[in-house]
């Protein structure tokens, strides 16, 4: 690659970063851009080919490929309503920083301009911190150019220039937390990526992370996704079974919603007393997935074999309707201690014992069902009844109208 030359206007500091505004053509840009997409599955941010970004949907690139491509002005080649406004940057080559020179000697502050000359086989390429769909959609409308071998057209694009904002900086976390703060108080992040962000971030220590999580009060969120990336990575019953973010085509239950559903267990379980030893986290792991492994233990059937086709257990509105009936098992639990809520065969004794004597009239009204049946998917299941809030939990009140009185009836 060759040398690149930008001209630079150091505009301010922020997260002890100095931010430069500039232009550059596309066609440099091209070169040498990489956009850090996370890595469905890997659950580090700084995993290798991971990042912290959603992969972009595709209609959306070619949104703007489609609108570069379609001349409005007169005097314009191509579209450049697309580039209305900055891309955001960043080199993580923070002594390629010591490269910038000022154009006037000892004119080194807040709005003077500089001279970023470099070999750009020697740095890396510019991470795209904001503005990932522009750029692949410019990308994508210049490969198309040369495809049709309309070299007027590439050339054009080419030399288009694109104005940024950029920083030099090699600490993936504060290259996200930039990211983190632009997307939150300017255009909303999909709730997956977010939470992942914060939960990521806070697990490595990253202060800016740590901060964010306090000031926005989404401690219980951000400790029950660390349950459900637990879950996701070592559970007997869901690994395997939840979709992470940037996971697509998949019909499991998406990591966020399940952090969701963990949230209620969770605030009661970090404020009931003792197991003081361990984090309020692990005392919600090992509850959850006692409860989980004993419900698998009553019901197998509903888990493995030829069978587990058949059920939609695993799904998110069976999922958050047996979270409830665990909130109610937990809190009776601590009123009338009738065992270990740590223990998955205390949990397949309580199940199986509660679920078969709970009957219900499927879907497709054809017959009662109970147990294991009334998660059949479709019409010969019962949970499609249930899609709303309010269904959800007059159904959950029965089921804990009937725990209540086979735990009182067995004094």
């Amino acid at each position: 690659m060759k040398n690149i030359k930008l001209n630079l206007i150091k505009v301010n500091k922020c997260l002890g970063l100095n931010f430069y505004s500039g232009s550059i053509r596309l066609g440099d840009l091209f070169e040498r851009y990489q956009v850090p997409i996370y890595k469905a599955g890997c659950g580090d941010i700084t995993a290798k080919d991971s990042g912290y970004q959603r992969q972009p949907k595709q209609k959306r690139i070619d949104d703007v490929k489609n609108r570069i491509m379609t001349v409005v002005r007169d005097d314009e080649v191509v579209n450049t309503e697309a580039f209305v406004d900055n891309v955001n940057l960043n080199l993580r080559s923070p002594l390629a920083e010591k490269l910038i020179k000022p154009i006037i000697d000892n004119l080194d502050g807040f709005g003077d301009i500089f001279v970023f000359d470099y070999d750009a086989s020697e740095v890396e390429k510019f991470f795209v911190v904001d503005g990932q769909t522009r750029i692949r959609g410019a990308h994508a409308a210049y490969r198309d150019a040369l495809e049709r071998n309309n070299l007027e057209l590439a050339g054009v694009l080419g030399d288009t220039r694109l104005q940024f904002t950029l920083t030099f900086c090699d600490d993936i976390f504060l290259e996200a937390y930039g990211f983190y703060l632009i997307n939150q108080y300017a255009k909303a992040i999909p709730p997956e990526g977010a939470i992942r962000l914060l939960h990521e971030g806070k697990q490595k220590g990253d202060v800016n992370f740590i901060n964010e999580v306090t000031i926005s009060k989404q401690i219980d969120k951000v400790e029950s996704m660390k349950v459900a990336q637990w879950l996701f990575d070592n559970s007997d019953v869901w690994s395997g079974n939840i979709s992470d973010f940037n996971d697509s085509g998949t019909s499991k239950i998406n990591i966020q919603a399940l952090t969701r559903i963990i949230m209620p267990i969770h605030k009661i379980i970090k404020r009931a007393e003792g197991r003081d030893s361990i984090s309020p986290e692990e005392n919600t792991i090992a509850v959850i997935e006692a409860f989980w492994c004993g419900l698998m233990d009553a019901y197998p059937e509903m888990f493995s074999g030829e069978q587990r086709g058949n059920y939609n257990i695993l799904k998110a509105a069976s999922a958050e309707i047996l979270m409830m009936v665990l909130v109610n098992i937990f809190q009776l639990n601590q009123t009338k201690s009738f065992g270990n809520m740590t223990d998955r065969k205390l949990f397949k004794g309580l199940i199986k014992s509660l679920f078969d004597v709970i009957d219900a009239r499927n879907m497709g009204d054809t017959a009662t069902v109970k147990g294991s049946d009334l998660f059949i998917i479709g019409k010969d299941g019962v949970i499609a009844n249930y899609g709303n809030a309010s269904s959800k939990k007059q159904f959950v009140e029965r089921i804990n109208n009937e725990f209540v009185k086979q735990m009182y009836s067995a004094l």
